[in-house]
């Protein structure tokens, strides 16, 4: 597969006319591609006023389409994956924006074969101005950014992010969609859906690399709202709840090994590191951020097991009460 040759289908999704604006730059960024995608869809997750607003405002090359089934990223993003007609389906978020040379970059490593499925690296955008002097950047995929202790040179990783993904039309024949049980719904967090779909891929096609290239890059915007304390203690609980989640899920010793490895990095470097500094103002409130997450991402794992865990006992009294179990 020679990546001139390559015909590149690229699925945006899109549900908000918050991002109107955020998703004409991100189409635009793929049309000035140095690798042309064969085509761009914009899936839309029940809003018709964006609908028509991006079909009046976009080119007419680009296919503006409707997810018409379930509200959902996951459903959305199968329905511009399903609509596409390219050998190879890229990925991109709709807050972000694709360097000129990023479907180039991170087609290449499906040439081999030997890949499944390729992520690229998410560099933020504050739209605010600077980061925040407490944001470490161990928190960026809070924001959908690459953090700081994920791998820096290409490498097999778990899982990838959708917002620079791409993959052959085979990875999907062989492992399917994304699970449309979990992924968002109108921008309330309810993650996992990227590890589910590369825990299957692995699974389906455990000979096949999952492949990141930093080099792909995509910046993703961080707007004012998402940097702000508040909204940290939020995801991170959220994050935790879809781990658990996750674990019930798939059922594998992979299940959360990069979460382990995460944590052990927190841990052995970033925390350690701070401490030594914690005279600095920056190092104190950086320290005080990551603890507020690792807290906040634990109670949502705790929460969602203990949840789990009367959910199943409510339901044996029931198969008691009823006599299905003796």
């Amino acid at each position: 597969m020679a990546a001139k040759d390559t015909k590149v289908s690229v699925v945006i999704c899109a549900f908000t006319m918050e991002r109107f604006k955020d998703t004409c730059e991100a189409v635009q960024s793929l049309i000035e591609q140095t690798l042309k995608p064969q085509e761009i869809i914009v899936a839309i997750d029940h809003n018709d006023e964006l609908y028509r607003a991006l079909r009046d405002a976009l080119p007419a090359t680009v296919r503006v389409i409707k997810n018409e089934s379930a509200p959902g990223v996951s459903v959305t993003r199968n329905t511009g994956i399903l609509a596409a007609s390219g050998d190879v389906i890229a990925c991109m978020d709709d807050d972000a924006r694709a360097s000129n040379d990023w479907l180039e970059k991170i087609v290449k490593p499906l040439e081999s074969g030997k890949v499944s499925v390729v992520g690229g690296k998410c560099e933020l955008f504050w739209k605010g101005g600077e980061r925040p002097a407490w944001f470490a950047e161990e928190l960026d995929w809070i924001v959908g950014g690459t953090y700081k202790g994920h791998p820096e040179e290409p490498t097999e990783v778990r899982n990838i992010s959708s917002c620079s993904m791409a993959l052959p039309r085979e990875t999907l024949e062989a492992a399917g969609c994304f699970d449309e049980r979990i992924g968002s719904v109108n921008g309330e967090r309810r993650g996992g859906e990227e590890a589910v779909f590369c825990l299957n891929i692995k699974n389906s096609l455990p000979e096949k690399l999952i492949w990141y290239e930093p080099r792909a890059v995509v910046l993703h915007k961080v707007h004012v709202r998402r940097a702000k304390i508040g909204y940290i203690i939020k995801r991170s609980y959220q994050e935790g709840v879809s781990k658990a989640l996750l674990e019930n899920l798939v059922r594998s010793n992979r299940s959360l090994r990069v979460e382990s490895s995460y944590l052990r990095y927190l841990m052995k470097k970033s925390i350690p590191g701070r401490l030594a500094t914690i005279y600095r103002k920056t190092s104190f409130l950086q320290l005080w951020a990551i603890t507020l997450s690792v807290c906040a991402t634990l109670a949502g794992y705790i929460v969602q097991k203990i949840k789990r865990l009367f959910r199943s006992g409510g339901m044996q009294n029931r198969a008691l009460a009823e006599g299905q179990i003796e």
